[in-house]
């Protein structure tokens, strides 16, 4: 039997705008959320001497080999569930009513789970959901997931006034990664315990970024931008040393096109999330 504890989450997230104006940030918090229970503690786990186990926490696994670890890209139901309790309760706190899936999340893939999400965070707060996925951004996405690190500018996609941002986390679901963007994302004491790598002190600008762009864009008008599109990707990221686990890179771009400037959108939140939202309950 075992106690194990993960904590691989980092984070960090670029932005700029054409206007110059800067957003304000009433929507962030005082203080940083804890998880409670915490998806990177296993609880206690049995193997046999076949490789065979489990563990308490539905977000860990047992090898073949007997190695107990984290997953990439942990899309369990149960795990979800787990994470959902903790991003309820910072909700709670917050006055936002409890995050409900679409009945149709577990069939969606990654990069279209993490636009739904973003998306939900916006909706709950009543601001306007964005648009929906776009070809280029989703290429500039998994470029930047590829690579472990945040995306880099907009691909051949001009933006608006509304400017454009990006995000990245480092971690083993696609709501693990929200709650950190979104709970987690200010400073935490040190350097050392704080996961948003761009929050380099108490009040540094990077602070609370993660969760300004998908709240805000990059401007207070992004808030309400009505023509805003995302770029969303995963990637796998091999673990270092011979019985290091893999995680997972979630990374996304969040832009307004420039006037005159409609991309096609491959997947929409109109389409493909709103009739599912209907029917879902929790």
């Amino acid at each position: 039997m075992a106690l194990l504890l993960s904590a691989v989450f980092l984070a960090s997230c670029t932005s700029g705008a054409t206007s110059g104006d800067v957003a304000s940030k009433p929507m962030n918090l005082s203080r940083n959320q804890a998880f409670a229970p915490d998806p990177h503690e296993s609880g206690p786990c049995t193997t046999t001497s076949n490789g065979a186990g489990r563990c308490a926490s539905p977000c860990w696994f047992v090898s073949s080999t007997g190695v107990v670890s984290e997953a990439p890209d942990t899309r369990r139901p149960g795990c979800d569930a787990v994470v959902l309790r903790s991003i309820d309760a910072a909700r709670r706190r917050e006055g936002v009513r409890p995050m409900v899936l679409p009945s149709n999340f577990q069939r969606l893939t990654t990069a279209e789970q993490l636009f739904v999400v973003i998306d939900l965070e916006r909706v709950d707060r009543g601001l306007a959901p964005y648009l929906g996925l776009t070809a280029n951004l989703d290429a500039v996405a998994r470029r930047g997931a590829a690579g472990n690190r945040d995306p880099a500018g907009t691909g051949a996609m001009a933006v608006g006034l509304d400017g454009a941002g990006t995000i990245w986390a480092e971690d083993y679901s696609v709501l693990m990664a929200d709650f950190g963007w979104m709970e987690n994302d200010g400073w935490q004491g040190s350097l050392r315990a704080t996961t948003n790598v761009s929050c380099r002190s108490p009040h540094g600008q990077g602070c609370w970024g993660h969760r300004d762009i998908i709240l805000a864009v990059d401007t207070r008008h992004g808030r309400n931008c009505q023509s805003c599109v995302v770029g969303a990707a995963y990637a796998t990221i091999p673990g270092v040393g011979r019985d290091a686990a893999p995680s997972g890179s979630y990374a996304a771009v969040i832009a307004q096109p420039a006037p005159g400037v409609h991309p096609r959108l491959v997947f929409s939140w109109a389409r493909e999330v709103v009739p599912f939202l209907v029917s879902s309950k929790r």
